[in-house]
């Protein structure tokens, strides 16, 4: 079962599975709490994810919620993940190592625990 949701590259988005679709609902509800412009961020879809771009150029967030392996993966850099380093929710993972930091998801229901870093790693890929 598909789901539209808004645009990428003048067409429809589709959203292939309610994981998905709660997933990209949770993450834009929580960047519009943070004061985020939503309509500065546009989605697009490869075969194994969702991306999340700012600014129509920076991708600052992405979503698997199908397949066997659920994750989100956000663009932290090493300095700005200092300070994560000794935060029990990224226990075991390496932030900040590559451009995109890989969270393991149980389901899009795990995503909110993470809305802090969520925020930063939009308001990192924003044009200083």
């Amino acid at each position: 079962m598909e789901t539209k949701l808004g645009t990428s590259g003048g067409g429809e988005f589709l959203l292939q599975n309610e994981d998905e679709k709660v997933a990209v609902k949770t993450v834009m509800s929580i960047l519009q709490k943070a004061g985020a412009n939503l309509k500065t961020i546009h989605l697009e879809r490869t075969q194994q994810y969702i991306s999340m771009v700012a600014e129509k150029y920076y991708t600052f967030c992405r979503l698997k919620l199908s397949g066997e392996k659920f994750y989100m993966e956000l663009s932290i850099s090493a300095k700005d993940a200092k300070p994560l380093q000794d935060d029990s929710r990224f226990a075991g993972l390496e932030i900040g190592k590559r451009r995109f930091s890989r969270v393991p998801l149980i389901s899009a229901d795990d995503i909110p625990r993470y809305a802090d870093v969520i925020s930063r790693a939009y308001e990192w890929a924003r044009p200083a």
